[in-house]
């Protein structure tokens, strides 16, 4: 659906995507790395806002560039509306801009209110919305006309688990035919609605495959380790700290376990990611 083919990004001096190459089919992808890693840009390069994405991007062959933009919708990180219109005049006017039919518009704008949870608002200006109510906002204009792809960058951010949740559901129930790419950095959104996880390190795919094929790098690398069993070194990270019955334990990467052999555990898709981070492990 989407191929990129040695795609090159730079601002000033400073590259950001580099020799950048991959497909995309069908189906839901987390995007996840580390700030300044390239993730946004290639949201962006994608939705053609940067003009390198145009010569190094290309959609389904039967449908020329400008089209199959029509059917693409993407949130921002930084999503700006217009304060004096309303929730719902605020969607009619981006269903116009996306060429939906006069006649459906209005039920396509109520259509996506109702899916994230903002019916009640339909009236009120954007200016009297929280922040998580734009959020949500930003959310239904990336629904509206059912775009092939649809591009999601930060899209939990100022929501609450209810409607976190609320989210995750709506891309469950995504057609199977589109393509959503999601750009996070809370690993449980991806665990939750992706098929695929895209791994981007310094400008670079450091990995593109299924959860369970990101959870197996750190395979034999991750240990629960109760707090009076670790010793701190440059072989070991932990990911996270647990306390449970009074017992504080770590959860650690090791590179050399054998000390630790007695509380592996089984990884998980963020051990494969922070491996791959910390360089514990690698895709290729």
């Amino acid at each position: 659906m989407i191929k990129i083919d040695k795609l090159n990004k730079s601002f000033r001096l400073k590259k950001v995507l580099e020799n950048l190459s991959l497909e995309l089919g069908a189906g839901v992808y987390g995007l996840l790395g580390p700030n300044g890693s390239g993730k946004t840009t290639l949201l962006r390069c994608i939705t053609g806002i940067y003009p390198e994405g145009a010569r190094s991007i290309t959609f389904p062959s039967e449908q020329d560039t400008d089209g199959f933009h029509l059917q693409m919708s993407y949130l921002p990180q930084n999503f700006g509306l217009i304060d004096n219109l309303t929730a719902f005049e605020m969607l009619c006017l981006l269903s116009h801009l996306k060429k939906i039919p006069q006649s459906a518009i209005a039920e396509t704008a109520m259509e996506a209110l109702r899916a994230v949870n903002l019916e009640d608002r339909a009236d009120d200006r954007v200016r009297k919305l929280s922040g998580g109510m734009v959020r949500r906002l930003g959310i239904a204009q990336a629904l509206l006309g059912n775009p092939r792809i649809r591009l999601f960058d930060e899209p939990t951010a100022g929501l609450d688990p209810e409607e976190r949740l609320r989210f995750k559901r709506l891309i469950q129930a995504s057609d199977p035919e589109s393509l959503t790419i999601i750009s996070t950095h809370i690993v449980e959104d991806i665990e939750a609605t992706c098929d695929y996880v895209i791994v981007l390190l310094k400008g670079e795919i450091a990995f593109l495959g299924t959860q369970t094929e990101l959870a197996q790098l750190a395979e034999g690398l991750v240990f629960l380790v109760p707090e009076t069993e670790y010793t701190a070194d440059t072989d070991t990270f932990v990911i996270k700290e647990t306390e449970t019955d009074n017992v504080r334990q770590l959860r650690i990467l090791a590179k050399q376990g054998e000390a630790y052999s007695a509380f592996s555990v089984a990884p998980a898709i963020e051990d494969g990611y922070i491996a791959l981070l910390k360089g514990f492990a690698s895709a290729g």
